[in-house]
């Protein structure tokens, strides 16, 4: 009888203090997946493995032996899930295939068929995360898999406000998703531990070791918070924000309540609720800038969005729902042929409200219908990685809309520390421009220290590499359609800069840590929590630290704060608020080059804007969202790389760019 094993160890999780679960699709993502880094000291995945017992080597199936310490485990709970391809969704689910408990002899066994299969196994606080293929239905697979050891984490659940702790807030620690992209069929292991805070909001988990984690805490009045937890962090502390409450109305166009409407927010705090028979609702959001979004049966739509601050008491706030007109478009690849069974999502902008998810039919037409009047972005995603997209939609529009499908891009490399040894398991991320809604990609290095990510939005991204206390500088790289893009990411020791805003009142704020010999970056800003502080590792170096917020402009001098961080050592800084008149970000922070806040694609006829962030200098000067670029200071623009790289200048030089606007070229200078 022929007998071929493959067994994938994907990595070790901890013990658990709590439930932990599988998540079986991804959002917004679902090609994306997460893979779970290798523990220390993990034994490495055999390469044939003993069936449990010798009267069964004739019998087909899954086979799972567990072991800890090098000893077989009885009792130990193992749990299986098969891989299907999602036609309708263009990616990946893991559905449930079952659950057995190990016998004396440490196995376990289930039906399968050919396919791959992820095992979750738990015993005594220990637990283990692996994938496998059975190749041949008919014949028996086996997989070995081996428990690992917990990592303790404990912490206070407090009010931001009062410091007083928060009795029986509930803590989850949920693993991060960190390779996206790169194996596409990886174990979706996005799991969670659950726990509740005590009567002096004290908490305590048992964690995956090696593992990712985001902290998240919830309790009645308060809304949803959270931390990340680096590696080596024992002991934190969760602040929570009192949640502010609205109390609205859904009502149809003759303004009579609607009952059975969805209620959504986004930023979401929630689950979606339904109205009642008086058509009304109650939300409770995290306070800040908010699109509240109603869906009556019928498919009619509202939208509306709020201010609110912390503890604040919103009453009698509206949505008419009602159809403002319908958005009909076709989606078309480079040679122009209609593209067949593309999915296109309709969202509204500035929080990417779906108001519509539907496919293109054979001839690549796509219809949206009963759309309300908004601001909104297309995007499309076929199968094959290639995508499209459109911003700055103004709902209804009077004609339809073009979708040019672009070919996807990949990223290889390395990762090294300063000395050119390569290193493993450190987490590199990809990132685009906010604007373009397009979710940043991660992925982990090999033991070589490589990566690889492919399936990529062409166009310009931010590559970055984080391994514990080290950091990579900020990478830009341009992506053309259909091309590899090699590049090595150097990691060094990072420094600790933390400090505080001083306001007369408690608010959030931007954090801009400057190169004092280089150009501001914008990207690299970071915000600080409700009582102003801050606390983020950033690179060794001479910086300016500035701040600001959406209403004020502040600094302690108008030159900023400079602060020297030092590898390892912790720098503190206290700024003191300066309020301005103005209500935007300061223009030498949002607008450090001419090129900042428009980005380009390719499109009909040659390269279009495709994204204007509000006040920069190319909104200003009047470009809008569409215009065809032909030629900067003279010089003929026909790819997106260009026009990046020309406009790559300091604030205060001049750029002439002449545009194609309804069929007449149009000049514009940017300053």
């Amino acid at each position: 009888m022929r007998r071929v094993v493959i067994a994938v160890v994907l990595g070790v999780a901890a013990g658990l203090a709590g439930t932990w679960s599988f998540v079986s699709e991804r959002s917004p993502d679902p090609a994306s997946s997460f893979e779970a880094p290798a523990a220390p000291g993990e034994a490495p995945a055999p390469t044939a493995v003993a069936l449990p017992r010798a009267e069964d080597r004739a019998r087909p199936g899954l086979w799972i032996t567990v072991r800890a310490n090098g000893q077989l485990v009885s009792g130990a709970r193992v749990e299986v899930w098969r891989r299907f391809h999602d036609e309708a969704k263009g990616g990946v689910r893991w559905l449930p295939l079952g659950r057995e408990w190990t016998d004396e002899k440490g196995s376990a066994s289930f039906p399968a068929m050919m396919g791959r299969y992820g095992v979750r196994a738990t015993a005594t606080g220990r637990t283990a995360l692996a994938e496998v293929d059975v190749v041949i239905a008919d014949e028996p697979t086996a997989l070995e898999v081996t428990l690992g050891a917990a990592r303790v984490l404990s912490g206070r659940v407090i009010d931001q406000e009062t410091t007083a702790p928060i009795a029986g807030a509930l803590v989850t620690a949920a693993a991060q998703s960190s390779g996206a992209h790169t194996q596409p069929w990886r174990f979706p292991a996005e799991t969670h531990v659950t726990t509740q805070a005590d009567g002096l909001g004290r908490f305590r988990l048992e964690l995956p070791d090696g593992l990712d984690v985001e902290l998240q805490a919830m309790a009645p009045g308060f809304a949803r918070g959270g931390t990340e937890v680096d590696a080596g962090d024992t002991e934190m502390t969760i602040s929570l924000v009192r949640a502010a409450r609205v109390d609205g109305l859904v009502v149809d166009p003759s303004g009579q309540p609607l009952a059975g409407a969805t209620v959504d927010s986004e930023p979401r705090e929630a689950p979606p609720l339904v109205t009642g028979a008086d058509g009304r609702f109650t939300l409770t959001l995290r306070p800040g800038a908010t699109s509240l979004h109603a869906a009556s049966s019928g498919g009619l739509q509202a939208l509306t969005r709020v201010q609110t601050a912390a503890g604040q008491h919103l009453k009698d706030v509206r949505l008419v729902v009602a159809a403002q007109g319908d958005l009909t478009g076709r989606v078309v690849d480079t040679s122009g042929a209609g593209v067949a069974g593309v999915e296109v999502r309709v969202l509204a902008e500035p929080d990417f409200v779906e108001l519509a998810t539907l496919q293109t039919d054979g001839s690549g037409a796509f219809t949206a219908v009963k759309l309300p009047a908004t601001r909104a972005a297309l995007f499309a995603r076929s199968g094959n990685g290639a995508r499209a997209r459109q911003v700055g939609l103004e709902l209804p529009l009077a004609g339809p809309v073009e979708l040019h499908l672009s070919g996807s891009a990949s990223v290889e490399g390395q990762v090294v520390n300063a000395t050119g040894q390569a290193l493993a398991n450190a987490l590199v991320e990809l990132e685009w421009s906010k604007g373009l809604g397009e979710p940043a990609v991660r992925a982990r290095t090999d033991a070589e220290g490589r990566f690889r990510a492919d399936d990529l939005l062409p166009g310009v991204i931010t590559a970055h590499a984080t391994l514990g206390d080290a950091s990579s500088e900020d990478v830009e790289l341009y992506l053309p359609e259909g091309q590899t893009v090699l590049t090595n990411l150097t990691l060094v020791r990072r420094g600790r800069l933390k400090g505080l805003v001083q306001a007369d009142s408690p608010r959030r704020f931007w954090i801009f840590p400057d190169q004092a010999d280089g150009p501001p970056q914008f990207r690299r800003a970071f915000p600080t929590d409700d009582q102003g502080r801050f606390d983020e590792w950033v690179l060794p170096g001479h910086y300016i630290v500035r701040v600001s917020s959406p209403s004020q402009v502040l600094a302690q001098h108008e030159g900023g704060v400079e602060v020297d961080i030092r590898a390892g050592e912790t720098t503190e800084v206290a700024l003191a608020v300066a309020a301005g008149d103005s209500n935007e970000v300061p223009e030498s922070v949002m607008a450090p080059e001419l090129g900042s806040g428009v980005s380009f694609d390719t499109g009909p006829g040659g390269v279009v804007i495709s994204f204007l962030m509000s006040e920069c200098p190319a909104q200003k000067a009047g470009l809008q969202v569409g215009d065809l670029l032909l030629s900067i200071d003279g010089e003929p623009i026909t790819r997106t790389l260009d026009a990046f790289e020309r406009l790559k200048r300091p604030r205060g030089e001049v750029a002439q760019l002449t545009v194609r606007r309804g069929g007449h070229d149009v000049a514009f200078t940017l300053k």
